[in-house]
């Protein structure tokens, strides 16, 4: 856990209408900076600045916590020059989501204030005692809690490769992009919806000699719970459904013909994502399907057998997503 304060830049009082602030932040290593925590408010407040020795100035103190199964949560404590404190928490699924709502806090906060600009100093021939670059925190007992961010809609973008057997004997390989709207909240329910285009053969596979199988379509996922093992890692269980057109094309037949046919399938799947980086994941998906319309590809006249649909077809995804 470490604690850090921005120091006071030296000068002369700025005559404007800004907004200083002493800062600081004490934080468990990699969850955010004191640099990251000012942009984030002055984003929301461009009045918002650093206080110099000197002046005036409101004090942030910003604490954050984050437990064994990487929820974060966070405490703001602003101080004005008059001496009132106030304090605002706010829990999150992660240390981004608890910086960004409290930032929102600060930056509203600080609204509400006046600053007035102060007498100048009388000069003095004697130099001043060195005073603290930060300003005393008075504990908040019973502080209100503040409206937070972390629940929010999020949109990912994404591409896949899969492998599947949605026609036995049959494996088809390939890939295919996604796009995700997820409801990001601090809790297990943060239900999720995918729609992905995929396209898959089987010419990578010795099945192919008889036979090509080309299936291209789209797939939905729901996801109603999603639960955090760890501030990077999210597990998700989800209902799955599929509809493509399923083309075969015979080869070295006395008669080859291409055909094609309607593939529907329901089921469920399981998603493990990892997100070494903010806003970037990598995700693998293992599931399987329920054919809901029987088919079966044969020679003809002789009635052998190419393809039938599989009581159930089972299915693996790995990519990579992106939130935007």
């Amino acid at each position: 856990m470490a604690v850090a304060a921005f120091a006071p830049e030296h000068g002369a009082d700025a005559m404007d209408d800004s907004m200083p602030v002493r800062l600081e932040l004490t934080a468990p290593s990699g969850c955010s900076s004191l640099r990251e925590l000012l942009a984030s408010i002055q984003r929301r407040n461009g009045r918002v600045r650093l206080a110099s020795d000197r002046e005036p100035a409101v004090a942030l103190h910003v604490t954050l916590h984050v437990d064994a199964q990487g929820a974060a949560s966070g405490e703001l404590t602003v101080q004005t020059k008059q001496g009132e404190s106030s304090a605002r928490s706010v829990t999150g699924p992660s240390c981004e989501a608890v910086v960004d709502a409290l930032a929102l806090t600060a930056a509203l906060s600080l609204g509400s204030y006046e600053f007035s600009l102060p007498p100048a100093p009388a000069a003095s021939p004697v130099p001043a005692p060195p005073v603290s670059r930060a300003a005393p925190l008075v504990p908040a007992t019973d502080a209100p809690s503040s409206p937070s961010r972390a629940s929010r809609w999020q949109w990912e973008v994404g591409a896949q490769a899969s492998l599947g057997r949605m026609v036995a004997p049959h494996l088809q390989a390939g890939g295919g992009l996604l796009g995700r709207a997820r409801w990001e909240r601090p809790s297990a329910f943060s239900p999720s919806l995918t729609l992905s285009l995929s396209h898959t053969r089987n010419e990578l596979f010795e099945s192919s000699r008889h036979v090509g199988m080309a299936l291209t379509g789209v797939s939905l996922a729901i996801c109603p719970f999603s639960l955090r093992l760890h501030a990077a890692v999210r597990v998700e269980a989800c209902a799955a459904a599929s509809a493509a057109e399923l083309k075969a094309s015979g080869r070295e037949l006395p008669a080859a013909a291409t055909v094609s046919r309607a593939w529907w399938g329901a089921g469920a799947l399981a998603r493990v994502s990892v997100s070494p980086w903010s806003g970037l994941s990598l995700e693998v998906e293992g599931g399987a399907l329920v054919p809901l319309v029987e088919r079966h590809f044969v020679v003809e006249p002789s009635g052998r057998s190419l393809g039938s649909t599989p009581e159930v077809a089972p299915f693996v995804t790995a990519g990579l997503s992106h939130a935007l």
